[in-house]
This record gives C-alpha cells, structure tokens and sequence, in this order.
C-alpha cells in the first residue's frame, strides 16, 4: 500500500457516520455461524479440506455481518459483488437472507445533507437576550412600564 493510499484508509476512521464496534463473543459465534453457513468445501476422512472442492465466505465478511445482524443496523452498504468479477458468495447476492438472517445489503449512496435554515445573514448577535429568562414570554418589569425595577 502506498503512503497516499494507506493515508487513505486511515481518513476512512475519521468519517463522522462511521461506529466502530467490538467484536464480541456473540459476534464471533454469529460470524462462525455465517462462515459455516456459506462453507461448500468437501473435506477428506481426516478432516482436512480437499483443494478446489468449493468456497467459504472470508473471515472479514462474515464478522461484518454478523456485526450488522447482531447490532440491527438498518441496512448494510457494501461494493462487494459491483464489479466485473463475479463470485458465489458476494456480499449484495446475499440481500435480504443472510445465513437465515434478514438483512438489507445494498451499493452505499449518497444523501443530500439538509439544506440550512433560513434567516438572518448575520446571525444572533453576541451577549444576553432581552426576555431569555422571563417566564413563558410575559414582558419583562422593563418593557410593562418603561421604567427600570426598584433596587433594594
């Protein structure tokens, strides 16, 4: 990786709607779970898994899910599985049935920031407002009879 890319990377931890979370003892079961799930690999009599039987599903991609299954996330945005090499176990094949799980898997995209109030250009201005703290808007001693309040 280069220094531009893995500079890259790293401003990928830094995005405001990105939550990072452990990855726990019930992640890990649901993620061994997924990966079984997905597992078409055919092994010989002592156990060991027979070269060019079938697939699993990475490690990686089963702890993202089983993160966003066990977390309820909304939906889940991924480009695995856009690209011109296809392969069984991409990730948006999966949309809506992960391992027996229910799961939005969708392309991520992109929504439009709110558009800002309207107002004043200038803003408020600095220091105490006039009837911040009078009770429920009633006019404060001032504005009732013009006349500063009485110090005693």
């Amino acid at each position: 990786m280069t220094k531009r890319d893995h500079k890259r990377y790293l401003k990928v931890f830094e995005h405001p709607n990105l939550q990072l979370m452990d990855v726990d003892r019930r992640v890990a079961a649901k993620a061994a779970v997924i990966r079984e799930f997905y597992d078409t690999r055919a092994f010989d009599a002592s156990g060991v898994p027979i070269i060019g039987s079938g697939s699993v599903m990475s490690l990686a991609d089963s702890i993202h899910l089983a993160t966003a299954i066990h977390f309820n996330v909304d939906e889940f945005q991924t480009v695995d599985g856009s690209g011109k090499h296809k392969r069984r176990l991409d990730l948006l094949k999966l949309n809506g049935d992960v391992a027996g799980s229910r799961l939005k898997i969708t392309l991520p995209y992109y929504i439009e920031p709110p558009k800002p109030l309207e107002g004043p250009l200038d803003g408020p201005k600095p220091g105490p407002q006039v009837g911040l703290f009078d009770s429920m808007g009633e006019a404060s001693a001032t504005e009732k009879t013009g006349a500063e309040p009485d110090e005693k």
